[in-house]
């Protein structure tokens, strides 16, 4: 079932790239319009996205498994985090780049994949334990991925006031608020978050498409890339599910923990990288062959 899923929205993935793609080769879209599409989508359709997975959600799970799951999910960021300043200083990158690596270390496609995937295995009642890993996601990412875009470009992580003052940041604490406190929001705010967020992962993917029209077929899996992709994709995901079995928490939360490690880059991060450094071009292309190879070693992950 899990290679089906997978396997459903890749192609959904690769119908919205192919729309980017056409768009740019026929001349529909030019890179100034990519860019400022990209400025859309992370300080008004992401964060749309972020509160409208929050409304009305409710959990019938003991306060004992929501602890457990809280404190996976703040290991799940911890380990990446540390497993990318090793990889980075493994591999002797110069700064920017090695801001560049350890975005695409710790951001991971929990979103669009993710919650399919969970629906479809688990059933909707598993999608809250899901939305802690989403609603930390986007905290870290609106700061810590803020962080190290910006120093991208020149290799220095400087701190701007958009890190922790911006659209992103925003609405997270709105989740959070929405969650923690029960807030009923009424049905046309609802629906109107609901509208605006969907456009994210549509107009994400087609940006993809738009960075895959101008990149040469010979820069696709160069040996540096593979190198990347053995680590991010199969090397960390089977370490992490072998020393997960240590923690006495319950099965099907270490499932969940073990599924998310496993998923390929985030969109978000080729959308900080272009906003904040320019270099979405490079980062969008090692999200597009993670998301590739993530058919194969996804399934390959689950059998331990």
């Amino acid at each position: 079932m899990n290679t089906l899923i997978l396997f459903e929205q890749l192609l959904v993935l690769a119908a919205m790239a192919a729309v980017g793609f056409l768009a740019f080769r026929l001349k529909w879209i030019d890179q100034p319009s990519a860019s400022k599409v990209t400025t859309l989508v992370v300080k008004i359709f992401n964060p749309m996205m972020i509160i409208s997975s929050t409304i009305g959600r409710s959990s019938g799970s003991s306060s004992r498994l929501l602890l457990q799951n809280f404190i996976l999910t703040l290991v799940y960021f911890a380990v990446l985090t540390l497993a990318g300043f090793l990889y980075v200083r493994y591999r002797r990158f110069d700064p920017g780049s090695s801001n560049l690596y350890m975005l695409l270390t710790v951001f991971s496609n929990l979103g669009f994949m993710g919650i399919p995937l969970v629906k479809a295995l688990y059933g909707d009642d598993y999608i809250i334990y899901l939305v802690f890993y989403l609603m930390v996601f986007n905290v870290i990412a609106y700061t810590f991925g803020i962080r190290l875009a910006v120093g991208i470009s020149d290799g220095e992580a400087h701190f701007r006031p958009d890190m922790l003052f911006n659209t992103g940041m925003a609405s997270c604490i709105i989740s959070v608020l929405l969650f923690v406190l029960k807030i009923p929001v009424a049905a046309p705010i609802a629906s109107f978050c609901s509208y605006v967020g969907n456009m994210a992962i549509p107009l994400s993917m087609m940006i993809i498409g738009v960075t895959l029209a101008q990149t040469s077929w010979k820069d696709l899996f160069t040996p540096s890339d593979c190198r990347f992709i053995f680590f991010k994709m199969l090397l960390l995901p089977v370490i992490c599910s072998l020393l997960i079995r240590l923690f006495p928490v319950e099965e099907h939360l270490r499932t969940l923990f073990c599924l998310m490690v496993s998923m390929p880059a985030a969109s978000l991060t080729g959308m900080l990288a272009e906003e904040y450094a320019g270099r979405g071009h490079e980062c969008n292309r090692l999200v597009i062959l993670t998301t590739i190879v993530s058919v194969i070693t996804i399934p390959l992950v689950s059998l331990i």
